[in-house]
């Protein structure tokens, strides 16, 4: 089990750790493989697939462009698909739709897990704290040692929501669940066309109405969601904003999902 990047990509990645895909390539004698930048079409659509099958039930994968001086100019997210009992991470985008024409760039694919570990030692006083946990995979552990008075601590637990935008002309402007907005985690709104962000919310349950607040001119596109357990709605984008969502289930450790695209819904 685990994770394996499409070896067909116009773009060249490799594992952490694992020699470059120039170093990779068998060499003739003498020739030194080293690093560089491939002249590459800005307008060319690109597109990056992730096949994973770990026992994490879904991870939340990005694409971090960074300039040649190491800023990060862009983050796009992976949208999320179960393919035969595996997982199958997609990202299409074009770079100029990204405004990145002229320009020497890196890309890296990153996801998240994270493991917390930690303890509280009160000698007198009270030791109060709040942890905000986002995303699925975790672990606590630690201990109080209390020698008189009272510790106190406090874990919240999110849910995560991944946004795309592969439409024409559609801008998320917002996402609200049971009435109450999300938090914003990283890009940026609105959301527009080759974008992605990602958002969170504590209103976490098995019948949630979800709100996708957003723009459109360009008549025949459409939104759709895929919830904690694979369910997926769409509607066109015709219905107007706040497009809702109903009996969405939303669990902490599988983050949900809304995509903007072209065309009528899917059948």
């Amino acid at each position: 089990m685990g994770t394996t990047i499409s070896s067909v990509l116009s773009i060249k990645f490799w594992k952490q750790g694992e020699p470059s895909f120039n170093e990779s390539v068998v060499q003739e004698a003498g020739v030194n493989a080293e690093l560089f930048f491939a002249p590459h079409n800005s307008e060319d659509p690109e597109r990056i697939q992730i096949h994973d099958t770990s026992d994490i039930p879904q991870r939340l994968y990005q694409l971090k462009i960074y300039d040649d001086e190491g800023v990060v100019v862009d983050t796009l997210m992976f949208t999320h698909v179960l393919v035969g009992g595996d997982h199958l991470y997609d990202l299409q985008f074009k770079f100029e739709d990204l405004g990145l024409i002229n320009g020497l760039y890196k890309l890296k694919i990153v996801s998240t897990e994270t493991i917390i570990a930690g303890s509280v030692i009160d000698d007198g006083d009270t030791a109060t704290g709040t942890l905000t946990f986002f995303l699925a995979e975790f672990e606590i552990s630690g201990a109080v040692d209390d020698d008189g008075d009272e510790a106190i601590g406090d874990v919240e637990i999110v849910a995560g929501i991944s946004l795309s935008n592969n439409s024409l002309d559609i801008q998320i402007t917002n996402v609200a669940v049971e009435g109450v907005n999300a938090t914003l985690q990283s890009g940026s709104l609105p959301l527009g066309t080759g974008s992605g962000a990602t958002m969170s919310t504590k209103e976490t349950g098995f019948a949630q109405d979800v709100e996708v607040f957003y723009t459109v001119t360009v008549a025949g596109q459409h939104i759709s969601i895929t919830d904690s357990d694979g369910n997926i709605q769409c509607q066109g984008s015709g219905v107007g904003s706040p497009m809702l969502f109903s009996g969405v289930i939303i669990k902490p450790e599988l983050p949900i999902s809304i995509d903007a695209a072209d065309g009528a819904c899917p059948p």
